[in-house]
């Protein structure tokens, strides 16, 4: 690959061309890499800003990064990074195109386990960060699959993933420079300064429109267990190249690896300052059949020439199938339920979730701003609704199809009920609001501690073997609360839901 970063001190050719640190050298050595590398990402983790973006891009191409909404207080490490503070627990974006390196890149991270990583037959990898889906349409990756034991920098050439791999232990609690490269060339992975595993491949990296993802976590299969620090990213791009083209002035939509949840951005409010789970659990009057762990990871398809996304998931007992398609102000959600059992389940229901925390003008933890529609009231404000104080903050929820059902335990219903299927959080200005409308719904739901909203679909009966369709609407509205009243009125399938 030849000199990827210069030390300003005197070694051998062979350091010059493996090293960016080098622990052991009694001399002082610099990140600027030589004129066939640019710097396009530099995150150290250090500050935490208390707004989007969370962490600022130190290579000055304003490639900012936007920390998980619903665990902005916990990303960075009490425990001390490499070099300062260090990013843990989560995950975390870089949307734009200019990460989109198709001639060379280079991939220059520190990570320290928190268990030791090795092989175990159990099929799972840790994806330490993707430009795209990992696995699935990232253009370039980092990760340790433990189903095959190795260490792995993969880049994608026409769909066709090339990848560096060598069976590896990563020990619990060290410090480990990790870097993975393609000049062009040749895949190379390199492992405290050297060079461990390499693919030859003569071609150019495939462009996406997804953001990079950064992912590390205590919990997940899917997100690397420890600590991340000192991010940097080096590479050359063709201008030239474009990913697939969306429709200008369309929302936008972020898929995140291997879960049900996108990231939403807004035309007139640049970053994924919006957040929607699809969906949290799928239940019935007697319980649960699918919730947070019950099928494999979710693999998301697209974005298409519209910008629609979609998946399927299964298990035992449900077929899930969801498609997302945004428009200038609004994302139409199509989900689809079958019965894989025997029995007939009633007052089936999907749980679906779209918050506003992360952006500071509709953020509203205090439920003032958050409204429902009542019967005999109009519009109320959630906080005035009798519902349950808990440690995730005020929850309220009423039902206008049916009442009590084991999901509801958790969270008595309120002694008031809703008149129509949709709820809706209006902006500090009063300029703006967020709102999800659906068909039918099973009930209303709204949570103060992040600052969302659930206007969860009713399925009502499904008999063994049977499917069914229902429609939801997502808005990000230009307009007063009044304004957005009017524009349902102008909905077809919305008004005539009960016909």
């Amino acid at each position: 690959m030849g000199q990827v970063l210069r030390p300003v001190c005197r070694v051998s050719v062979a350091a010059i061309v493996l090293m960016v640190f080098v622990s052991s050298a009694p001399c002082e050595e610099t990140d600027e890499p030589d004129s066939r590398w640019d710097l396009w990402l530099y995150l150290n983790f250090d500050e935490k800003q208390g707004e989007a973006p969370h962490f600022l891009d130190l290579s000055g191409h304003g490639n900012h990064a936007f920390a998980d909404y619903l665990n902005l207080a916990s990303v960075t490490s009490n425990h001390g990074g490499r070099v300062g503070e260090a990013f843990e627990k989560y995950w975390a974006e870089v949307p734009g195109d200019d990460l989109n390196l198709t001639e060379s890149i280079v991939v220059d991270c520190w990570v320290k386990p928190c268990v030791t990583l090795k092989y175990r037959t159990r099929h799972s990898w840790y994806t330490i960060l993707s430009k795209g889906i990992s696995g699935a349409t990232d253009v370039y990756s980092l990760r340790y699959k433990t189903h095959t034991g190795e260490l792995q920098f993969a880049i994608r050439d026409q769909g066709v993933p090339h990848v560096a791999a060598v069976r590896r232990t990563l020990r619990k609690d060290s410090w480990i420079q990790l870097r993975g490269s393609y000049d062009g060339k040749t895949v190379r992975l390199f492992e405290n300064g050297k060079e461990i595993a390499a693919t030859e491949h003569t071609g150019r990296i495939d462009v996406t429109r997804e953001p990079l993802k950064v992912h590390t976590g205590w919990a997940s299969d899917y997100r690397f267990p420890g600590l991340l620090d000192e991010l940097r990213i080096y590479g050359k791009k063709d201008e030239n190249s474009e990913p697939t083209k969306i429709p200008q002035g369309r929302m936008r939509l972020y898929p995140h690896e291997a879960e049900r949840s996108v990231s939403i951005e807004h035309p007139a409010f640049p970053g994924r300052l919006f957040g929607y789970v699809v969906p949290e659990s799928l239940g019935l009057d007697k319980g649960k059949v699918y919730g947070h762990w019950d099928w494999s990871p979710v693999n998301w398809q697209g974005p298409n020439d519209k910008g629609m996304i979609w998946f399927r998931g299964e298990n035992d007992r449900v077929i899930f199938f969801v498609q997302m398609t945004p428009y200038k102000d609004y994302i139409d959600v199509v989900q689809t339920v079958t019965n894989k059992t025997d029995t007939t389940w009633n007052h089936v229901y999907s749980f679906h979730c779209l918050t506003t925390i992360n952006h500071p003008e509709f953020r509203d933890v205090e439920m003032v701003r958050t409204y429902l529609p009542i019967e005999n009231k109009g519009l109320a404000p959630s906080r005035d609704i009798l519902g349950k104080d808990d440690s995730h903050g005020v929850v309220h929820m009423v039902a206008p199809s049916f009442g009590k059902h084991e999901f509801t335990d958790q969270f008595p219903l309120a002694t008031l009920k809703a008149n129509a299927p949709y709820s809706l959080i209006e902006s500090k200005n009063e300029k703006w609001v967020a709102a999800v409308i659906t068909e039918k719904a099973a009930f209303l739901f709204t949570n103060g501690s992040n600052s969302c909203i659930h206007t969860c679909p009713g399925f009502g009966q499904l008999k063994p073997d049977e499917r069914k369709t229902s429609r939801s609407r997502i808005y990000v509205f230009q307009g007063t609360k009044n304004d957005f009243l009017l524009e349902l009125t102008r909905i077809p399938w919305y008004n005539n839901r009960n016909r």
